[in-house]
């Protein structure tokens, strides 16, 4: 699979296309969740979500059209970390990885009120408030692809990228991400119920993985 990814990102390389997803993910996440969000957005859902904008009548704005170009120009998400009471993580940090359409031009009235960007291997990276280490922190790593995450999580992931030192995502995920709009696998650490409702940590004990996947095509179907 390692293999398969990495000869795939190369050829990507060679032919000036943006890395996959899978390119910026850490190793070993214990949670990662997918949104395909323009499939969404092309599902009954989401056009009703799209009626109810049109019906509040947002007032037009510089930031605020901006926002919602954002929106449209978005085709996925991919958001990879700690699973919760992995390591006794009170705060565990994630990663965000958004594929679309992007314009740093358009962005950088959205990102730019922490002040002037950092630059981190000739890119970008913006943040609220750079004196806090964990703010989140955005990139424009290409036209195509969004970067955020605390500082130390998204630096990981922009050098995991220059070095190909790609974790890929596991096979169920890829399976759940085929036929779902919204998919998630998540570990379940020993313990994660520990001090809880006795009779769902009895019937959680031996539980090591949860896996769930939503399409909104026709409806609501859950697996």
């Amino acid at each position: 699979m390692r293999t398969f990814v990495a000869v795939a990102l190369l050829a990507a390389a060679l032919q000036g296309q943006s890395p996959d997803a899978a390119a910026f993910l850490p190793p070993k996440a214990g949670l990662i969740v997918g949104i395909h969000w323009q499939r969404l957005l092309a599902s009954p859902m989401g056009a009703a979500l799209r009626e109810q904008m049109r019906g509040n009548k947002l007032p037009s704005h510089p930031l605020m059209d901006g926002t919602l170009k954002l929106i449209e120009d978005i085709d996925s998400v991919v958001i990879a970390g700690s699973a919760p009471g992995a390591g006794k993580l009170k705060d565990p940090a994630f990663l965000v990885v958004v594929k679309g359409r992007f314009e740093a031009a358009q962005l950088r009235p959205l990102f730019q009120r922490g002040g002037p960007p950092e630059m981190y291997q000739g890119l970008e990276v913006w943040a609220p408030d750079k004196a806090d280490p964990k703010a989140p922190r955005l990139a424009l790593f290409d036209s195509q692809t969004l970067v955020f995450g605390e500082r130390r999580q998204l630096t990981a992931a922009l050098d995991r990228q220059r070095a190909q030192a790609i974790a890929g995502l596991p096979p169920r995920a890829l399976e759940l991400a085929a036929g779902n709009d919204f998919w998630m696998i998540m570990d379940t650490p020993p313990g994660l119920l520990a001090g809880g409702p006795p009779m769902a940590s009895q019937m959680l004990a031996g539980v090591t993985r949860v896996e769930s996947g939503t399409s909104f095509a026709n409806g609501l179907s859950t697996r």
